[in-house]
C-alpha cells in the first residue's frame, strides 16, 4: 500500500511540475488549467509508474530529505536493452540520451499489427538526482509509453494531440548508471510502406517552454552548453 501510494503522490507531483505538456496556448488564448491529463491519456500511476526504481523491486519507498518520495534502483535485474548496444558519440556532452533507431520489415510490421517498441536510453551519466525531458513524436503515427522493466522508472505524461510526452525522475542520491529510460511503443500508419521512416526526437524544451533538467543537486547539466547531448531515432520500414 505504501508503495502504490508513493508512486501516486510522486505522478501528482510530477504532473504540478510536467504543465508542458498540456496543449500550447494559441496567441492570446488562456493555457489549460491543468496540463497534467491532456486528452485524458495521461499514466496510470498504478501501472508501474513510480518515482525511481526497478518494477521488480518490492521494497518499500522511502522519503528524501527533499521530501520526494523514490525507491531504491536495482542494481542487476531483466532490463529492457536495445537490440544494438548503443555507444555514445565521441563529442557528446555530459549527459548523451539516445532515441533507438529500429528497422523493421512490413512482415514483421503486420505481425506486430504496425506497434513497434522502440527504446530511449541514457548512455553517458555523470551521476544525477533529477530528471525533466521530453519527446516529439511523428504526427503520423500514435504512441503509448512504459517505465516498466526500464532501469529507470520515469513519471511521464502524454499528449496525444500535440504528439508529444514530457517526462520527470528522481531519486535519492546520485545515481549514474546507464540504461533504459522509457519504452514508446509507436503504431504506424495502416499505409505505411517499405521505405519510409518515422521519427521520435529528443525535446529539451516543453510545450510551455521549461527546459529540461538533468541535475546532480548542485549542477543542472540541462543548462550547461553542451551539458546534455542525444541522437534522435525512430523506425525505419526496410523491406
Amino acid at each position: 500500500m505504501k508503495r502504490r501510494i508513493s508512486a501516486i503522490i510522486a505522478c501528482l507531483l510530477a504532473c504540478a511540475m510536467l504543465a508542458g505538456c498540456g496543449k500550447k496556448p494559441e496567441q492570446g488564448s488562456a493555457a489549460p488549467a491543468d496540463a497534467s491529463a491532456p486528452n485524458g491519456n495521461a499514466q496510470d500511476p498504478q501501472e508501474g509508474q513510480s518515482s525511481a526504481g526497478n518494477p521488480d523491486d518490492s521494497s518499500e519507498a522511502s522519503v528524501g530529505d527533499s521530501g520526494i518520495p523514490y525507491e531504491p534502483i536495482a542494481e542487476d535485474g531483466d532490463l529492457k536493452m536495445p537490440a544494438t548496444p548503443v555507444v555514445p558519440p565521441a563529442n557528446s556532452g555530459k549527459i548523451h540520451v539516445t532515441v533507438e533507431s529500429v528497422s523493421v520489415t512490413m512482415e514483421e510490421l503486420k505481425a506486430q499489427n504496425y506497434t513497434v517498441p522502440v527504446l530511449v536510453t541514457i548512455d553517458k551519466n555523470p551521476g544525477i538526482i533529477y530528471s525533466e525531458w521530453g519527446l516529439h513524436i511523428d504526427p503520423k503515427c500514435t504512441f503509448t509509453s512504459t517505465s516498466e522493466g526500464c532501469r529507470f522508472q520515469t513519471v511521464h505524461v502524454e499528449n496525444a494531440e500535440q504528439h508529444f510526452l514530457w517526462t520527470a525522475w528522481t531519486t535519492a542520491t546520485p545515481y549514474d548508471k546507464i540504461g533504459t529510460l522509457l519504452e514508446v511503443e509507436l503504431t504506424l500508419p495502416m499505409d505505411a510502406k517499405p521505405g519510409d521512416s518515422y521519427t521520435i526526437t529528443y525535446a529539451d524544451t516543453s510545450l510551455a517552454d521549461k527546459g529540461n533538467v538533468w541535475s546532480d543537486g548542485s549542477t543542472d547539466y540541462g543548462t550547461q552548453d553542451n551539458g546534455v547531448t542525444w541522437t534522435d531515432g525512430g523506425v525505419t520500414i526496410t523491406g
